[in-house]
């Protein structure tokens, strides 16, 4: 997905706008689950959203689209929906939201809501990131920065208990 999505910013960045749909069919639900997340109201989430896609749109030129767009386009969701939440007055946690992370879409297989549940916060993270993001690790290990040669240990131990939690979902 990534490389599709640089390839599509490139286009933009040319002003060939007819790559927005395709841009925006691949990026829309993890962009509307971040600010939904974080502003808990859908009418909200969508006026964010659109925001979101039109400042993204409004600086492209500035979008290094040999960087992570995707990463990019979030932490850009992230931030408005943070804004608009203090601007709305909500009263929020300051800790949660600054660490907040796009949610996983309900039911995706049983054994990945089983290891959402059995996994660690950060373990979960990881396995996110890499299985069902599609991150490579050593971009994940530079989102998380953390040395490559640990995140693929971390990562290692996380496909091990992933196993067992294969037999226990499907053979128990």
């Amino acid at each position: 997905m990534e490389r599709e999505l640089k390839h599509l910013t490139a286009k933009l960045k040319r002003g060939r706008t007819d790559a927005f749909d395709k841009f925006y069919e691949l990026t829309k639900k993890g962009v509307y689950f971040m600010i939904y997340s974080i502003v808990k109201n859908r009418h909200l989430a969508e006026d964010v959203m659109q925001d979101t896609y039109i400042s993204f749109l409004s600086k492209i030129a500035d979008v290094d689209e040999n960087g992570n767009v995707y990463s990019y386009l979030l932490t850009a969701a992230k931030n408005k929906s943070l804004n608009e939440v203090k601007r709305l007055g909500k009263e929020t946690d300051s800790e949660i939201l600054e660490t907040v992370e796009c949610p996983v879409a309900e039911n995706l297989s049983p054994l990945l809501d089983f290891a959402k549940e059995k996994l660690s916060a950060d373990e979960w993270h990881i396995l996110k990131l890499t299985v069902v993001d599609g991150y490579k690790r050593v971009e994940v290990a530079k989102m998380l920065s953390k040395p490559v040669s640990t995140l693929n240990r971390q990562y290692n131990a996380i496909l091990a208990k992933v196993e067992k939690l294969y037999k226990e979902v499907y053979y128990d």
